[in-house]
């Protein structure tokens, strides 16, 4: 059980990064000041 949690914990770190570097390299650029904090701070509090 430890080690499974263990695990999820690693994947959910992982799989953050990977999206929070996708999403800046995709959408980021797109956007700018505001609405890009926006846009973070929503993602952040719904996950």
């Amino acid at each position: 059980m430890p080690f499974l949690t263990l695990f999820t914990l690693l994947w959910r770190n992982l799989e953050g990064v990977l999206w929070k570097s996708w999403y800046q390299r995709v959408v980021g650029q797109r956007l700018e000041g505001q609405e890009h904090r926006l846009i973070m701070q929503e993602l952040i509090t719904t996950t």
